[in-house]
Protein backbone atom coordinates (compact mmCIF):
# COMPACT_ATOMS: atom_id res chain seq x y z
CA UNK A 1 0.00 0.00 0.00
CA UNK A 2 2.90 2.44 0.67
CA UNK A 3 4.38 1.93 -2.46
CA UNK A 4 0.98 2.37 -4.27
CA UNK A 5 0.74 5.82 -2.22
CA UNK A 6 4.08 6.99 -3.54
CA UNK A 7 3.13 6.10 -6.86
CA UNK A 8 0.28 7.60 -7.04
CA UNK A 9 2.47 11.05 -5.93
CA UNK A 10 5.61 10.42 -8.30
CA UNK A 11 4.21 8.31 -11.26
CA UNK A 12 0.75 9.20 -11.77
CA UNK A 13 0.95 8.45 -15.51
CA UNK A 14 0.87 4.90 -14.57
CA UNK A 15 -2.34 5.11 -12.09
CA UNK A 16 -4.40 7.10 -14.43
CA UNK A 17 -3.90 3.97 -16.80
CA UNK A 18 -5.67 1.44 -14.66
CA UNK A 19 -7.78 4.09 -12.59
CA UNK A 20 -10.78 1.56 -12.50
CA UNK A 21 -8.86 -1.34 -11.07
CA UNK A 22 -7.03 0.82 -8.47
CA UNK A 23 -10.30 2.51 -7.08
CA UNK A 24 -12.33 -0.60 -7.32
CA UNK A 25 -9.98 -2.58 -5.33
CA UNK A 26 -9.42 0.28 -2.46
CA UNK A 27 -12.73 0.59 -1.78
CA UNK A 28 -13.15 -3.17 -1.07
CA UNK A 29 -9.83 -3.55 0.76
CA UNK A 30 -11.22 -0.40 2.84
CA UNK A 31 -13.72 -2.63 3.93
CA UNK A 32 -12.82 -6.29 3.92
CA UNK A 33 -9.22 -6.11 5.34
CA UNK A 34 -9.31 -7.93 8.67
CA UNK A 35 -6.10 -5.46 10.11
CA UNK A 36 -6.82 -2.20 10.95
CA UNK A 37 -3.43 -1.36 9.14
CA UNK A 38 -4.82 -2.75 5.91
CA UNK A 39 -7.74 -0.86 5.98
CA UNK A 40 -6.20 2.48 6.98
CA UNK A 41 -3.33 2.00 4.36
CA UNK A 42 -5.90 1.63 1.82
CA UNK A 43 -8.01 4.72 3.16
CA UNK A 44 -4.77 6.81 2.47
CA UNK A 45 -4.26 5.69 -0.98
CA UNK A 46 -7.79 7.00 -2.38
CA UNK A 47 -7.63 10.19 0.07
CA UNK A 48 -3.94 10.52 -1.88
CA UNK A 49 -5.34 9.73 -5.71
CA UNK A 50 -6.88 13.24 -5.17
CA UNK A 51 -4.01 14.95 -6.05
CA UNK A 52 -4.90 13.37 -9.63
CA UNK A 53 -6.31 15.67 -12.29
CA UNK A 54 -9.67 16.05 -11.95
CA UNK A 55 -10.64 14.75 -14.89
CA UNK A 56 -9.60 11.60 -14.21
CA UNK A 57 -11.02 11.28 -11.10
CA UNK A 58 -14.05 13.27 -11.33
CA UNK A 59 -16.41 10.08 -12.98
CA UNK A 60 -15.54 8.00 -10.07
CA UNK A 61 -16.68 10.60 -7.34
CA UNK A 62 -19.62 9.17 -6.43
CA UNK A 63 -18.82 5.44 -6.07
CA UNK A 64 -16.22 6.42 -3.36
CA UNK A 65 -18.32 8.57 -1.36
CA UNK A 66 -21.23 6.35 -1.46
CA UNK A 67 -18.80 3.52 -0.28
CA UNK A 68 -16.75 5.20 2.01
CA UNK A 69 -19.95 5.57 3.73
CA UNK A 70 -19.85 2.78 5.23
CA UNK A 71 -16.74 2.54 6.15
CA UNK A 72 -17.30 5.60 8.64
CA UNK A 73 -19.19 3.31 10.83
CA UNK A 74 -16.17 0.92 11.61
CA UNK A 75 -15.90 -0.45 14.90
CA UNK A 76 -12.26 1.01 15.10
CA UNK A 77 -11.73 4.73 15.47
CA UNK A 78 -8.53 4.87 13.59
CA UNK A 79 -10.22 3.78 10.20
CA UNK A 80 -13.36 5.86 10.92
CA UNK A 81 -10.57 8.50 11.53
CA UNK A 82 -8.84 7.75 8.20
CA UNK A 83 -12.38 7.55 6.04
CA UNK A 84 -13.71 11.01 6.78
CA UNK A 85 -10.36 12.14 5.79
CA UNK A 86 -10.76 10.38 2.61
CA UNK A 87 -14.39 11.15 2.18
CA UNK A 88 -14.48 15.00 2.51
CA UNK A 89 -11.46 15.51 0.42
CA UNK A 90 -13.75 13.58 -2.28
CA UNK A 91 -16.70 15.73 -1.59
CA UNK A 92 -14.73 18.35 -1.73
CA UNK A 93 -13.49 17.42 -5.68
CA UNK A 94 -14.78 19.40 -8.00
CA UNK A 95 -15.90 22.26 -5.94
CA UNK A 96 -15.97 25.61 -6.61
CA UNK A 97 -13.01 26.62 -4.44
CA UNK A 98 -11.04 23.51 -4.31
CA UNK A 99 -7.75 23.70 -5.05
CA UNK A 100 -7.77 20.26 -7.09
Amino acid sequence: METLCTMITDAPNIIVKHMDTVIQQLLKLSSYIQTINGRCAALRCLHELVCLPSPVILPYRPTVIKTLEGVLDDKKRLVRLEAVKARNEWCLLGQPGSTT
